[in-house]
């Protein structure tokens, strides 16, 4: 096809001449404005002061409402944005993880490699399931440093924090709270600093309160 000036072209031939001359530079430009919008999205976009996964086969939607509540009254506002924000997110793991539905699986499996939710909430099973596939981090990535016996797999009981004493958090007091595995560095990196702080707000209460 010869290459006129688009105003040149006949108007029933205009939608093929455009196709055929500029369909790569259109979808070069739409790709780069795609770019630019997930980019200031994510900078704009407000950040978590803590990301939970739940991670059971017994959900209780009551119970659910109760913590996310119970997280936005803790004394927490650790990225300074002015807003307490705690998220949660719930996955069904079933008595056996082997059966785990397929999108139940990749869920779990986009989270805990996008070190966007970085505190458990796991009742037996997950807890075991994660320590096989090794996801868990450990009480030096939790204290930020070397401590003793650092390297053991970080995870306490539910049933020995203030935090979970509810008789709508009942559900979860034979749960354990772990964390991921800490990220080497960069965004990540800071992002689970900040929620191993959010996180001794829970594990710790007493020493929360005294600083």
């Amino acid at each position: 096809m010869k290459h006129y000036l688009f105003k040149d072209v006949p108007k029933g031939k205009r939608l093929s001449y455009f196709i055929t001359y500029y369909k790569w530079h259109t979808l070069a430009a739409a790709l780069a404005v795609a770019v630019v919008i997930v980019v200031i999205f994510l900078a704009l976009s407000p950040r978590d002061d803590i990301a939970i996964l739940w991670v059971s086969d017994d959900y209780d939607i009551v119970a659910e409402s109760v913590f996310r509540d119970k997280l936005k009254e803790l004394p927490w506002d650790l990225n300074a944005d002015g807003y307490i924000r705690p998220a949660s997110q719930y996955i069904d793991i079933t008595d056996n993880p082997d059966n785990m539905q397929e999108e139940e699986r990749m869920a779990m499996v986009g989270l805990l490699s996008a070190h966007t939710f970085n505190v458990f909430l796991l009742d037996e099973v997950a807890l075991e399931h994660f320590m096989e596939i090794s996801a868990l981090g450990t009480w030096s990535d939790y204290a930020g440093s070397e401590v003793e016996n650092g390297d053991d797999i970080f995870y306490v009981s539910c049933k020995d924090l203030p935090f979970f004493q509810d008789k709508y958090l009942e559900v979860m007091q034979d749960f354990y709270l772990a964390i991921a595995e800490c990220p080497a560095d960069g965004e990540a990196l800071e992002v689970y600093r900040r929620q191993m702080d959010a996180l001794k707000i829970i594990t710790e209460p007493d020493q929360a309160q005294e600083e």
